[in-house]
């Protein structure tokens, strides 16, 4: 799901990803390839991965993912224990 409603949007993703391919200078690209819609990417086993493979972004997500997140809805809080926030790089 890329920019929702707006006009050639994934074209746009496409063009940008191809730009940082070819660039001498990128040092790396990662795609995840994992569900989320129930919230079924284990945390643990992502950042573990994340790490190893970039740690310097893995820190990040570390930081972002390593407690668990409290959603609010009609004031009631649910606990949000795995999976990922919709449309962060983690779940992509």
């Amino acid at each position: 799901q890329l920019c929702a409603g707006q006009k050639s949007a994934c074209e746009s993703v496409v063009h940008s990803v191809r730009e940082l391919y070819d660039n001498d200078e990128t040092e790396g690209l990662i795609c995840v390839d994992a569900l989320n819609a129930f919230n079924s990417v284990n945390r643990r086993l992502a950042l573990c991965n994340i790490l190893h493979l970039c740690p310097s972004f893995g820190r990040l997500l570390i930081n972002t993912y390593r407690f668990d997140n409290h959603l609010f809805i009609n004031g009631e809080c649910i606990g949000s224990k795995e999976g990922t926030t919709q449309g962060d790089p983690l779940a992509m």
